[in-house]
């Protein structure tokens, strides 16, 4: 969002470059800016480059877009591996297939067993479930939610 656009209120999220900007012609006590604490800079960082490639993936042109989507993520992990290699591997890259790991068993299904029930929300989701008509039930969720938990083997 554009600084200008930036209406009074709290934040709380790293400064960017366009927003040091148009502060800058502001009044220092219009504004107030903290340090960013550096046990909290890997998270609040993430968090800001998460918004900032939804963004850029979201934006790119519909040609072809899956493919330009996966590998603009994978140039980003390969900066991130040359800046952490002991931590980040080729391996991290994607794949070009563009699939997604649903389920990993550790042995086939026997005859008459079925597969584990994928619970009502994404694994990957953090919906707040809050028992609204228009919203799966919290007894719902959490019936499809136990079937899928870790099992001791």
């Amino acid at each position: 969002m554009p600084p200008q656009d930036l209406p009074p209120g709290l934040y709380d999220h790293p400064l960017s470059e366009a927003e040091h900007q148009a502060l800058a012609s502001q009044l220092a006590s219009l504004h107030q800016l903290e340090p960013l604490d550096p046990a909290e800079a890997p998270q609040r960082l993430a968090r800001y480059l998460r918004q900032l490639s939804e963004i850029a993936l979201a934006a790119l042109p519909e040609a072809h877009r899956q493919q330009q989507q996966l590998a603009l993520v994978n140039r980003f992990v390969a900066v991130l591996q040359e800046q952490a290699p002991k931590t980040i591997t080729a391996g991290d890259r994607l794949h070009p297939s563009a699939r997604l790991l649903q389920e990993l068993r550790a042995a086939q299904l026997l005859p008459g067993q079925e597969a584990i029930t994928r619970p009502l929300i994404p694994l990957a989701d953090g919906t707040l479930l809050i028992n609204a008509p228009s919203e799966p039930s919290v007894g719902l969720a959490l019936q499809a939610e136990v079937p899928s938990a870790d099992r001791p083997s």
